[in-house]
C-alpha cells in the first residue's frame, strides 16, 4: 500500500512563523525612536564641546571678553565661530537661544533672574511641552547638570535640554 507523504508547510505553521516575524518587527519599530533619540543627544553633547571650544577661541582673541549679554550677539558669535555647526534636527543652535546672567552667589545654583525663579523656567518649549533650546547662563560654572554661580564674570556655563530627557550642562 502506498501512503501519501505531502511535502511543505501547514497553514498553521505559515500563521505562526507570520506572527513571530511581526512580534520582531513590531519590536524593533518601537525600539528605533529610542536609538535615534540617544543618537541625536549624544551628538547635541559633542556639539556643545565645540560651542564651548569656539567660546574659549573667542575669549582668546577678545582679552577673555564674551560675546555679550543679548541674544543678538551671541548669534553673532555663533555666526562667526561656528557657521556650520547645526542641530540633529537642522536648525542652528542659536536661533532658540536665552541668555541670562546667574544672579547667585558663588557656587549656589543659579536662579537666573533677580525674582529667584530657577533656570527651569526658561528653557524654551515645543509643540508637546517638552523643554529644547539652548541657554547660555553668563556668570557660572556647572556643578553636574546645573549652573552655579561664578565670581569669575568671564565664565559661561551652555544648558540644554535633551531630547531623551534630562538636562546638559557644559562650562567654558
Amino acid at each position: 500500500m502506498f501512503t501519501l507523504h505531502k511535502k511543505g508547510f501547514t497553514i498553521i505553521e505559515v500563521a505562526l512563523v507570520l506572527a513571530v516575524a511581526g512580534m520582531i518587527m513590531l519590536a524593533v519599530f518601537l525600539a528605533l525612536p529610542a536609538v535615534q533619540r540617544t543618537e541625536r543627544d549624544s551628538e547635541r553633547q559633542e556639539d556643545l564641546a565645540e560651542i564651548i571650544n569656539a567660546i574659549k577661541g573667542y575669549q582668546s582673541n577678545n582679552r577673555g571678553a564674551l560675546p555679550g549679554t543679548e541674544v543678538g550677539q551671541w548669534q553673532a558669535f555663533y555666526g562667526k565661530y561656528l557657521p556650520n555647526l547645526t542641530e540633529p534636527n537642522g536648525q542652528k543652535y542659536f536661533e532658540n537661544l536665552q541668555v541670562i546672567t546667574c544672579e547667585s552667589a558663588t557656587s549656589t545654583p543659579c536662579s537666573g533672574a533677580s525674582n529667584g525663579a530657577p533656570i527651569s523656567t526658561f528653557m524654551n518649549k515645543d509643540f508637546d511641552g517638552n523643554n529644547y533650546g539652548m541657554i547660555v547662563v553668563i556668570k557660572a560654572t556647572c556643578d553636574g547638570n546645573n549652573p552655579v554661580g561664578s565670581a569669575n564674570g568671564r565664565k559661561v556655563a551652555l544648558l540644554y535640554t535633551l531630547e531623551a530627557g534630562g538636562t546638559i550642562c557644559k562650562n567654558s
